[in-house]
């Protein structure tokens, strides 16, 4: 199997638990909870019943595209979300030499500035810390 086809089947098996973690999530009582902790009150609660439907699903069109790129594309960082093009890109570097676990991490990471975007109402705010690199 050449390094690319590992590379990507890495992501996958990521990707995947990335969904399971989103499942577990999204049926824990004390959802709405966390929820607003990590992304304050204001946002449209409508559009997070339907994620949340999504994620208890399993549904992964809920993932923006994600991007394999050299490292030098990211610099330091490890992974990053782009509202410009609502992809994620991670580093092929670190996810050659990463753990499933630490991959899943900055997958989480990544997409919850994705979910940042997608709910903020002014969009400065994301617009602020998730300019692409």
């Amino acid at each position: 199997m050449s390094q690319q086809n590992q590379v990507r089947n890495k992501l996958n098996n990521a990707l995947t638990s990335l969904i399971e973690t989103l499942q577990e999530f999204a049926g824990q009582s004390n959802f709405w909870k966390i929820f607003d902790t990590a992304f304050g009150q204001t946002y449209n609660q409508l559009r997070v019943k339907e994620l949340r439907t999504q994620w208890r699903l399993g549904d992964k069109g809920a993932l923006p595209l994600v991007e394999i790129v050299n490292q030098e594309v990211l610099g330091i960082s490890l992974g990053a979300y782009s509202i410009d093009t609502d992809k994620i890109y991670m580093s092929e570097q670190f996810v050659v030499a990463a753990k499933l676990a630490d991959l899943v991490l900055v997958l989480l990471e990544e997409y919850g500035h994705h979910i940042d975007a997608q709910l903020s109402f002014s969009g400065l705010k994301t617009r602020r810390f998730l300019k692409s690199p």
